[in-house]
């Protein structure tokens, strides 16, 4: 047909060869453009062109010229250097006290420093009160200067690296800080790109080049682009010193997987534009691979880059622990500020009633009103040491650590990929001992994302691709789709469609079978090209504009005249090619919702849709695969408008998808794919496991419903029995219809409604689809429904549900439940958006790239990791955090109690019960070091027992380690222990006692005395509260309290510094008194924490208290058993147990009074879980123990 000559000239950037010759550089054309560029309608702020009174595009010219150089001097555009830094050297200290001063203890400490400037407002000196806020300021100064010199270094090093640009007939070295948007960048192999470059040449005569975009998307493997074919004579310097076309782009913007551009060959009025796409461009921070070189116009340079405009910071998340420290310090604030007013009363009140033996003159109202703010401002110097302000700090500083603990963790690494688990902040931390609801991925988190493609059907038959026998399946095998293939027309179409229809590139190596190694973005397309070649219809070549296929020994051009690529809102991909017999096809596939209406209804489209459900039955990936043949006419009226979309600037995208709905119609089905997708190791276990830790497991999946209901089955997120489903096939779906199905499910589930918790049905399931989700959550009233629904369910299934439509569930789920905290998981960029919208984002290390990874809180490398992430990192965080803000309070509340029993007795005059400088160094020495040691490596259960009993868990969700309730209680016991110090101290010494150097102890003993009780005291009630010993905790006990003796001594020796406590500790340690007293008051104080710690555990006792009695009785039973052997030897340890039982039974441990019962959510559940634990702690005992593994230190 002579009409089926067709020339592409935008769509695939061919241009005529006669568009090349040497009159297009002649000197009319020169002046002409000369004309063009100077008449160009830029605005001169980053070249923008308007259209229609609306910021459109980019327009850039080549800056081999002056006229070119000088419009895009004039447009602004950003230069080269990159600033990553904070601060200015001029403006550090302003901006960094700015921020520090936003935190309220820092303010609130500032405030009593510069009250201690006042003459006479305390006795506490200035340096001793401003000495520990210049520690926190200048420590988290420090902290900031040394990451801020890190970037201005990077900062440096980068802009200093040196690029080749063509200036003066060839290229030159400069640095990459002096590039300008429009130079002609050359970039060798192995190099990075200094900034986005519109690819114009290769090394490779096909124009391929080969990149590595890990800097910004972590992906390893290669990707592919490829120039036009009207560029690639830009190789030579001639060609390129002689253009004078212009290059028009899309606005800088973050898109990484998008570009809209075109450019101008020749002159601007008289050329056809080229269009320029993704395919072409060379983004920042990519490296070259497998390509000598490179030549490229720069677009794009500086902060305008994509690698720049990408470079945000993640939205700020505080974990919800953070969230009640703070409201506890408002309280306390509250509390102090109290406390200081009714001291300040009193104390006004005293003095008033001038007693006449103290012949003091009247005292006005005036006079009254200024002796309260005095006092007012001087206990709030005094009381502000019940203000921890170091605990801040602390939690950084033990964050930090735990942060590192995860990294470190042997149990989340990764053997196969060498990857271990990555904490990527460690704010969040005890966020994940508290999750309430768990949100997945699908594909590539449940399951492995290794695709093979395992069954097709065409024709209405079934075949099986890896299966030789018939014996072995039930279906056509390999042997039988061969020989089919020879006899059927459809058959061969079919897999010539999965030869052809695809981005796959092909590449020599001859190390695989075959000789040719596959480069493919998607796991699926690779799966499809490969099973294609090894039926015989072998992908060889992709040039331009062709694809070459290899059949039965023959080499079959296709010439490529169109693509319309997969997006997420089509589902699909479509490419229109000549055959070789001269035929314009569409070859198309994608998901079946999109193709199976897009047919033309036949019978075996009826057998097809019955295999499609077949297919997803079994948890298989499903593809429909179509064509239809075009008539050249009605082809070519479509493919100008295809041309005209596709070089348009300005939403491309949306344009090109509104244009490839018109000729995507009326398709011809050849088959269907089904592509297995293996689950990864451990996701039942894991899943299990996390259910019994009462975690809500939602699951996200782009799949069909029956494929995401199989794999729900498989990894026993889903049961046969209670799963509701909605079915709304023959209804009109509107917000009456949903509610009614909505309110039927809830009738059914609350028939069915068994004993159990509030709002929770065990084994309840509920799958919805997408398409009825989206209606869902337009309505805010069915919204609420549903939500009242989901709420009862245990595992939830959301199916073909978008990128957008998964961050809209997780924010659902936040907005209608009080309090729940959020985790969600994936792998790929479809889900960034769902992994940032939740409280925790988690991603995975995955194939599909590591764009999840790099914008989550936490990575790692497979699901099954996620257990030990939240079960032990998680709870251990959460317990050890806890613990540290209720000791942080406490241990200030007993020194500020004490201070205020002395005004108390002091009559309220605002003195000052212990010295300064010792309230100092109570925060920032002698009491911190073993806190911080405890948070960071104290464990409750060992890291078995936590994985054993996910119970466990519960008691994060629940927040029972830090209450009101229980800051309370720590602060009750901060106020007993103060009066026993002081009382204790007071009632001892009230009448003087006579030390051995026949001197009397003064106040300043008291005070000494007093305040060694309150240092031993609570560093002994960290000793009372920690798990797990180690050298370490020992050794910083050890370390708080000597160093409190060795400052005692080296400072009371120095009487011009200390003052009234001169020669103080040598005095009071002179007697055999105050060691006596000192264990007196400590026991005292100490043993009603162990009478608490002793009702606790006995009669109010918690799940891990069980755990760990268990974990102390096969401790005993260990040693036993050691001693026994080295006694009697080995081989006589069976009989020498025997005989000491005088009845012949079975010794069985005495597990006391505890019945489990907090494990379960009945009595029948929880005796039935104390036997199991007897039982596997009896196996533990009475089988052989093995030969202790390697195995990673205990974190």
């Amino acid at each position: 047909m002579e009409t089926e000559e067709i020339k592409i000239k935008v769509g695939q950037g061919t241009i005529e060869e006669d568009q090349w010759s040497e009159e297009s550089q002649s000197s009319d054309e020169e002046e002409s453009s000369r004309e063009e560029i100077s008449q160009s309608n830029v605005d001169h702020t980053n070249g923008t062109v308007f259209v229609g009174g609306q910021e459109g595009f980019r327009r850039i010219f080549s800056n081999l010229h002056p006229e070119g150089k000088s419009v895009n001097t004039l447009a602004r555009f950003p230069k080269n250097a990159i600033h990553t830094t904070k601060y200015k050297w001029y403006n550090f200290i302003f901006k960094n006290i700015y921020e520090q001063f936003h935190r309220l203890a820092n303010f609130f400490f500032l405030v009593t420093a510069l009250l201690t400037l006042v003459p006479n407002l305390t006795n506490i000196t200035p340096v001793s009160s401003i000495s520990p806020l210049l520690f926190v300021l200048g420590v988290t100064a420090i902290k900031e200067i040394y990451e801020d010199l890190k970037r201005a270094r990077s900062d440096s090093e980068i802009n200093g690296r040196k690029a080749l640009v063509f200036k003066e007939g060839e290229f030159k070295q400069v640095h990459w800080r002096d590039i300008r948007v429009g130079d002609f960048v050359k970039v060798p192999k192995d190099e990075e790109f200094p900034a986005d470059l519109a690819l114009m040449s290769s090394s490779l005569s096909s124009g391929v080049s080969y990149i590595q975009t890990a800097n910004l998307d972590g992906e390893t493997n290669l990707k592919v682009r490829q120039c036009l074919e009207g560029t690639t004579r830009f190789k030579n310097p001639d060609k390129i010193s002689k253009w004078r076309g212009v290059l028009e782009c899309e606005q800088p913007n973050k898109d990484l997987y998008n570009f809209d551009g075109r450019i101008y060959i020749k002159r601007y009025e008289d050329s056809t534009p080229l269009s320029l796409s993704n395919n072409q461009i060379l983004l920042r921070g990519c490296i070259l691979k497998n390509t000598e070189w490179v030549i490229g116009v720069a677009v794009f340079t500086g902060n305008d880059t994509k690698v720049r405009q990408n470079a945000r910071d993640p939205p700020y998340k505080r974990s919800s622990l953070e969230k009640s420290m703070n409201s506890g310090l408002l309280y306390l604030f509250a509390f102090m500020f109290l406390l200081c007013l009714v001291c300040a009363i009193c104390g006004v009140s005293l003095a008033s009633l001038n007693d006449w033996y103290l012949l003091l003159p009247e005292r006005s109202a005036a006079n009254v009103t200024a002796d309260f703010f005095f006092l007012l401002g001087s206990y709030v110097i005094l009381y502000s040491y019940m203000i921890p302000i170091s605990l801040y700090v602390s939690i950084e500083v033990v964050k930090v650590a735990q942060t590192i603990l995860i990294d470190q963790d042997l149990h989340m690494y990764h053997e196969e990929s060498d990857t271990p688990a990555k904490a990527k902040t460690s704010n969040l931390n005890e966020e994940l001992g508290q999750i309430d609801f768990v949100f997945s991925d699908k594909t590539g988190t449940l399951t492995s994302n290794i695709m093979e493609l395992m069954q097709v059907s065409v024709n209405g038959t079934v075949y099986d691709t890896t299966v030789q026998s018939p014996e072995e399946t039930e279906f056509a095998t390999k042997e039988k789709l061969l020989q089919d293939i020879q006899k059927s027309e459809t058959l061969r179409e079919f897999w010539t469609l999965l030869a052809v229809c695809h981005t796959v590139l092909p590449e020599k190596d001859s190390s695989v079978p075959g000789g040719i190694a596959y480069q493919a973005s998607s796991p699926d397309e690779f799966a499809l090209v490969k099973r294609a070649a090894d039926l015989d219809f072998i992908f060889k070549n992709r040039t331009f504009n062709t694809v070459q296929v290899e059949h039965d020994g023959k080499i079959l051009k296709y010439r490529i005249l169109n693509m319309v690529d997969f997006t997420s809102n089509r589902k699909r991909m479509s490419v229109i090619v000549k055959t070789p017999t001269g035929k314009v096809r569409l070859y198309i596939k994608g998901a079946d919702n999109m193709i199976f209406p897009r047919l033309i209804k036949t019978p075996e489209t009826e057998e097809a849709a019955k295999h499609l459900e077949l297919f997803a039955s079994e948890g298989l990936r499903t593809l429909c695969c179509a064509y239809v043949d075009l008539d050249a006419t009605e082809y070519e009226a479509w493919n100008a408008e295809y041309e005209e979309a596709n070089s348009s600037v300005v939403d491309r995208k949306q344009r090109l998808e509104e244009v490839a709905e018109k000729i995507e119609r009326n398709l011809t089905l050849l088959g269907l794919t089904a592509i297995e997708d293996k689950l990864q190791d451990e996701v039942p276990q894991t899943i299990q496991a996390l259910r019994k830790a009462n975690l809500k497991i939602w699951v996200l999946t782009g799949d069909k419903q029956e494929t995401a209901i199989n794999i729900g089955l498989s990894c026993r997120l889903l049961t046969d029995t209670n799963l509701v489903q909605f079915n709304l096939a023959n209804k009109q779906i509107n917000p009456n219809t949903l509610k009614d199905e909505i309110m039927h499910a809830l009738g059914k589930i609350e028939s069915t409604k068994k004993d159990t918790l509030v709002h929770e049905v065990t084994d309840n399931s509920l799958v919805i689809d997408g398409e009825l989700l989206s209606h869902i959550l337009d309505n805010p009233q069915v919204e609420e429904k549903f939500m009242e629904l989901a709420l009862k369910c245990k595992s939830v299934v959301c199916c073909r549900v978008s990128p957008s439509q998964k961050s809209a569930v997780v924010r659902c789920v936040k907005e209608h439940v009080a309090g729940a905290r959020t985790l969600a998981i994936g792998d790929g960029a479809n889900d960034v958006s769902m992994i940032q919208e939740a409280h925790v984002g988690v991603g995975i290390f995955g194939k599909e790239g590591m764009q999840a990874a790099m914008n989550s809180d936490y990575a790692i490398a497979q699901f099954r990791f996620l257990k030990s992430l939240l079960l032990v990192h998680g709870r251990w965080s959460y317990k050890r955090i806890a613990k540290l803000i209720l000791y942080s309070f406490y241990k200030n509340m007993v020194l500020s109690m004490c201070l205020f029993l002395f005004n108390i007795y002091s009559l309220f005059s605002a003195q000052n019960f212990f010295d300064s400088w010792s309230m100092t160094l109570f925060n920032l020495v002698f009491t911190s070091v073993p806190v911080m040691v405890v948070a960071v490596i104290d464990q409750d259960v060992k890291q078995r027992n936590a994985l054993k009993y996910p119970q466990l868990y519960r008691s994060g969700q629940l927040n029972e380690d830090f209450t009101m309730r229980e800051l309370l209680f720590w602060n009750i016991i901060a106020l007993f222990e103060a009066l026993v110090i002081f009382f204790g101290t007071l009632l001892y010494f009230g009448d003087g006692v006579i030390s051995a150097r026949e001197g009397t102890f003064d106040f300043a003993s008291l005070s000494h005395v007093a305040f060694t009780v309150v240092i031993i005291t609570v560093n002994i009630k960290m000793a009372i509260s920690t798990n797990y010993w180690t050298w370490l905790n020992t050794g910083a006990i050890l370390f708080s309290v000597i160093s409190w003796f060795l400052y005692s001594i080296i400072y009371s020796s120095d009487c011009s510094f200390s003052e009234d406590d001169c020669y103080v500790a040598q005095h009071v340690w002179s007697g055999p008194t105050y060691w006596f007293l000192i264990i007196i008051l400590t026991a005292v104080c100490i043993l009603p924490e162990i009478a608490t710690i002793y009702v606790r555990r006995t009669y109010f006792y918690r799940p891990n208290h069980i755990v760990q009695e268990i974990q102390m009785k096969i401790r005993k039973e260990h040693s036993k058993e050691r001693k026994m052997k080295k006694r009697f030897g080995p081989q006589n340890i069976l009989k020498v147990t025997t005989s000491s039982n005088v009845d012949g039974e079975e010794q069985r441990p005495n597990y006391g009074a505890h019945t489990g019962y907090a494990f379960a959510e009945s009595e029948d559940a929880a005796s039935s879980l104390q036997a199991a634990l007897k039982k596997k702690y009896l196996r533990k005992l009475t089988s052989p123990r093995k030969p202790k593994a390697k195995s990673p230190p205990p974190q």
